[in-house]
This record gives C-alpha cells, sequence and structure tokens, in this order.
C-alpha cells in the first residue's frame, strides 16, 4: 500500500498545525509529525494558534493538535471559535472530565493526556486524518513519551 501522504513535493498536502507554549513538547509533536510525512505549521500559544487557523483557507490544515493550558486562549477556546475549520486533537497534561466534556462539545476528535506515547498518537492521527492507520513509517524510531 503505498503512503498517501506523498505528494510529489518536498511539502505534504497534509498540513498539520501544532500549539503547544512548551516548546520542547510542541518540536517533539512537530518532529514525529514531520518524520510520519505531514507538513508542520507550529503556534506557541492559543493567541497565534486562533490567527494562523482563522486566517488560513478553511480545510486548509487537516489536523490541528493543541495543547489545552495555554497563554491567551486555552485550546478548548480556539476549538469552540474555530473549530469547523479542521478537526481538532486536544493534548493537556491536566485531564478532567470537565475538560473531556467541553472537547467533545466542541467538536474534538481526540484528548490525549500527557505524557504522550508517540506510536499511539500518530494512529490516533492517521485514523483522523485518513480514516485508518497507515502501516510501515520507514525511518520512523519511537520517540519514547513527552
Amino acid at each position: 500500500m503505498s503512503d498517501p501522504r506523498k505528494s510529489g513535493t518536498t511539502e505534504s498536502k497534509y498540513r498539520v498545525l501544532v500549539a503547544d507554549d512548551e516548546a520542547p513538547a510542541r518540536k517533539m509533536l512537530a518532529v514525529a509529525l514531520t518524520g510520519a510525512g505531514f507538513s508542520v505549521t507550529e503556534a506557541i500559544d492559543g493567541k497565534e494558534l486562533y490567527e494562523i487557523l482563522t486566517t488560513a483557507p478553511s480545510g486548509y490544515f487537516r489536523l490541528v493538535v493543541t495543547d489545552h493550558a495555554m497563554p491567551h486562549l486555552a485550546g478548548v477556546e480556539v476549538l469552540a471559535h474555530a473549530g469547523a475549520r479542521a478537526p481538532f486533537v486536544v493534548v493537556t497534561g491536566y485531564d478532567s472530565p470537565a475538560l473531556r466534556d467541553a472537547a467533545a462539545r466542541f467538536g474534538a476528535r481526540a484528548v490525549i493526556r500527557k505524557p504522550i506515547d508517540i506510536a499511539r498518537f500518530l494512529e490516533t492521527v492517521d485514523e483522523i486524518v485518513f480514516g485508518a492507520t497507515v502501516p510501515a513509517r520507514p525511518g520512523f524510531r519511537g520517540h519514547g513519551d513527552i
């Protein structure tokens, strides 16, 4: 089976927007996604996430992966105001039933608790973006938890 992310150019047409105010967590997600064939744009907080998402054409990003607890706007707040523009995955170190309920109410496709298991994270991303997991990831080595 060929990888549906191969686009014949250096930039994949499968774009993911990643937002986390903690640079190491954001970079780890970006590296994993890039290694899996996605083109990644990074945002450093909720305000930048909202600005990037709302200035891009609707559907430009195949997925938004956002931390919940960020300065200016929380991930779920951005989801509530701009979630129709792309599917969302909310990642959090502070999981709670209230957060899961709010994320579900505003349409999040998944809530993932930190530390993140990268292999499972990529399976979730594939399920959301492609409707199935993509088998073999050449050159990808598990990076452990974030």
